[in-house]
């Protein structure tokens, strides 16, 4: 079966839910559904990889403008392929969609952070043409409310 990659809808909540998990992040599927309907389309774009009507990957695409140098810049600020399916292009496809998805949205920036535990996923970004150029820091302000 061929992979599609299109734009995430509600009916693929549980789907997301199940790589938000494998990400490190658990959700139910109705929080991912609010989620879902809250996000799309608010400066943002979820992606998804589908085979054969399962979810396999996604990608959330969030964009704005910095204030201090010209354009809009591109934020990746989610992205899992499903651990049984990765090396197999998925990840590959949806970096292709959220550039071009970027690239119409006029930004000239495309950033992804990811967490100094996830070596791998460094590589594979490394590999893909993004450098690393700067250093996050974090702090929460408040307990996440549940």
């Amino acid at each position: 079966m061929d992979l599609l990659i299109r734009l995430a809808q509600k009916a693929d909540a549980r789907g997301l839910a199940v790589l938000m998990g494998q990400l490190g992040y658990p959700h139910s599927e109705e929080w991912t559904a609010e989620r879902l309907g809250r996000f799309s389309g608010a400066a943002c774009t979820i992606w998804v990889a589908v085979r054969s009507e399962r979810v396999l990957g996604f990608v959330v695409l969030q964009w704005f403008e910095f204030f201090h140098e010209e354009g809009m810049v591109a934020r990746i600020s989610a992205m899992a392929v499903d651990g049984s399916n990765r090396r197999e292009g998925i990840g590959k496809a949806l970096l292709a969609a959220v550039e071009d998805d970027a690239l119409r949205q006029g930004c000239s920036m495309l950033e992804v952070t990811s967490s100094l535990k996830r070596g791998d996923a460094h590589a594979f970004y490394r590999d893909l043409g993004f450098e690393e150029n700067s250093t996050k820091y974090l702090k929460r302000l408040r307990n996440e409310l549940k």
